[in-house]
């Protein structure tokens, strides 16, 4: 009876049996400086999402994966083949798609004809999965026929999300002279791998073998018969793979003289400095204790920030960094500062709704702190209190106390009042709106126990009812 090898994914070194093979994985946590033991079913996965850490539970992972049923290879459409450069192939290897019996090898040939008779050369895009459980892929299948069969070759492609655009610098302002254009064509020549006279290949993909397979080869075959001991060398039959060829590089030897003549470099070393680029920038516009050196006006400070990225909203990661931006940069922008409060109260309900909140408690507090600061400056004083009162409302009726008291109380976030601006609030108003409990106040209690307490009940029935 056949038996099954032993896997070298895991195996003891001493006695090569994978059950003698003992892991174990403990969780600690630190608090207050001591570790503590945290047993795996409290762990689970979050991604960090700025300064924060977003929990993801095995239940989101469920319902948030691509559930696919089984092995498929769906064609989605037909486009033509110069439509796909090769720069967008993705993967270390394609697969030949022939088909298992007489009748798909029939209808492969078939379709393989079609495509390739076209008035252009037509491919299919499809959705392959390898199996159950697995992420589809999107895939290119491009015709191929030879005497003996007919094929198709599926490679994938990248979705959107897998294409990085790169910019590089344009070639447009570059000067090259008519000997260094020709020089370079002939070193292209010289370095051709294919003899147009014998038609030879050097380096042919079906000769050459993968350098990285033989060492392994070797290393494994070494260790079976020497158990113990360094692993040997690299063999010259290894390192001779890919060399350059003898041939190749007298042809070109000439080319590559006239290349180092044509176009010389030098070696530039850099000193590394620990300097902002702000820095940098200041001192290459004005030199160091020179005396027209201008004052810090704002046409200096907005030269000083070109490097710093244009902000026009503010998001949730960087809330008050981008106010501040913003107001910065409101006049040059020709925006509004009232827009630029709104974007900041919106940014603020979205971090008190989130299921979060408590997560998010510095991040609100530095939100709110920012906003009364700069209130006075900007006359948005009477916008604030406004806005403050209806949070306070908003907080109320959703019965979020914890966040009043973490956030609003503990912080002393209260109203702007007169003796900082004419519109603010009065003394007692904004000692009112912090010595104010979001819980239910006297005067509701008293309600609530005369709605319970009608005119039809009486002391007897409440007697019958803690019977």
């Amino acid at each position: 009876m056949a038996t099954t090898k032993q896997s070298w994914k895991k195996c003891h070194a001493q006695t090569h049996k994978t059950s003698d093979i003992i892991s174990e994985c403990n969780y600690y946590t630190v608090e207050d400086g001591d570790e503590v033991s945290v047993h795996q079913s409290d762990i689970g996965k979050a991604f960090k999402y700025g300064m924060d850490l977003i929990p993801y539970s095995k239940d989101d992972e469920f319902q948030a994966k691509y559930v696919t049923e089984g092995k498929t290879l769906d064609v989605i459409a037909f486009t033509r083949s110069s439509l796909i450069p090769h720069h967008l192939f993705m993967g270390d290897q394609a697969h030949l798609v022939q088909g298992t019996d007489e009748q798909a090898r029939g209808a492969i040939s078939t379709l393989v004809e079609a495509l390739l008779t076209s008035d252009e050369e037509m491919c299919a895009i499809a959705c392959y999965v390898y199996r159950k459980g697995t992420n589809p892929k999107l895939v290119a299948m491009l015709p191929r026929s030879k005497d003996k069969y007919a094929a198709l070759v599926m490679v994938q492609l990248p979705f959107s999300e897998d294409v990085r655009p790169l910019s590089f610098p344009s070639f447009k302002n570059v000067e090259t002279s008519k000997e260094q254009e020709d020089m370079i064509d002939g070193l292209i020549d010289d370095m051709m791998l294919t003899n147009e006279e014998t038609g030879e290949e050097l380096f042919a993909p079906k000769e050459t073998i993968n350098p990285h397979f033989q060492r392994t080869f070797q290393c494994l075959s070494h260790r079976m018969l020497h158990s113990r001991g360094k692993l040997p060398n690299i063999s010259d039959h290894i390192k001779s793979i890919l060399q350059q060829n003898n041939q190749v590089m007298k042809q070109c030897e000439d080319k590559l003289q006239q290349l180092i003549k044509l176009f010389p470099v030098g070696s530039h070393n850099v000193e590394k400095k620990n300097e902002k680029t702000n820095d940098l920038w200041k001192n290459m516009v004005f030199k160091s204790g020179s005396e027209d050196q201008p004052s810090e006006s704002s046409e200096i400070k907005a030269n000083l920030k070109i490097d710093e990225k244009v902000i026009t909203k503010i998001g949730l990661n960087t809330p008050k960094e981008d106010f501040i931006r913003l107001i910065e940069t409101a006049v040059s922008n020709q925006t509004s500062t009232t827009y630029v409060y709104e974007e900041m109260m919106t940014c603020i309900r979205e971090l008190l709704n989130d299921v979060l909140a408590m997560k998010h408690s510095f991040k609100i507090t530095q939100c709110f702190n920012i906003i009364l600061q700069s209130a006075c400056k900007n006359s948005q004083v009477s916008r604030v209190n406004k806005f403050l009162q209806e949070v306070k409302s908003d907080l109320k009726n959703a019965e979020k106390i914890e966040i009043w008291k973490n956030i609003f109380q503990q912080n002393s976030i209260g109203l702007i009042s007169r003796d900082d601006d004419v519109e603010g609030a009065t003394r007692g108003e904004c000692d009112a709106f912090l010595s104010d409990d979001v819980s239910i106040t006297t005067s509701q209690q008293v309600d609530i126990v005369d709605e319970f307490m009608n005119e039809d009940d009486d002391a007897d029935d409440l007697l019958d009812m803690l019977e």
